[in-house]
C-alpha cells in the first residue's frame, strides 16, 4: 500500500531535531520563517513514492530527486540538479531525460524554487 502524501513525510524526529538545533543557536525557525519553509521543502522534495522497479511514482512519472550543490566561494548559496531514480541503476548509460534548470538561490529560500531563466 503507498501512502498519500502529506504532513507524516516532515516526521516528528526530523522537526524536532531541525528545531532543537536552530532553537539552541537562537536561530528564529517558527513556521512562518523562510528557514522551516525550506527546511521542510528540501526533506519533502527527496521523500518520494513510487515503484521502485519501474522508477514511477503513482502517476506514471519518473521519480525525481535533487543534488543540492553549493557554490563555491558564496558561503549559504545553492543550486538544485535533478535527477532520476532511473538515471542511478543505469550502468554508465546516456540519461537522455530533460530536467528543470534552477537558479542559484541561498539556501533558505530553495522553497521558492526560481527556475533559471525567471
Amino acid at each position: 500500500m503507498l501512502l498519500p502524501p502529506g504532513p507524516w513525510l516532515w516526521g516528528r524526529g526530523k522537526a524536532a531535531a531541525f528545531l532543537g538545533f536552530h532553537q539552541a543557536h537562537g536561530t528564529p525557525c517558527g513556521p512562518n520563517t523562510d528557514l522551516r519553509r525550506a527546511a521542510v521543502f528540501l526533506i519533502n522534495t527527496n521523500i518520494a513514492r513510487g515503484n521502485t522497479l519501474t522508477g514511477q511514482d503513482p502517476e506514471g512519472q519518473d521519480i525525481q530527486f535533487s543534488w543540492w550543490n553549493r557554490i563555491e566561494g558564496a558561503p549559504g548559496m545553492v543550486q538544485r540538479e535533478p535527477f532520476t531514480l532511473a538515471s542511478l541503476r543505469d550502468d554508465g548509460g546516456f540519461d537522455f531525460t530533460f530536467y528543470d534548470s534552477y537558479q542559484v538561490c541561498k539556501i533558505d529560500k530553495v522553497h521558492k524554487k526560481v527556475r533559471a531563466g525567471a
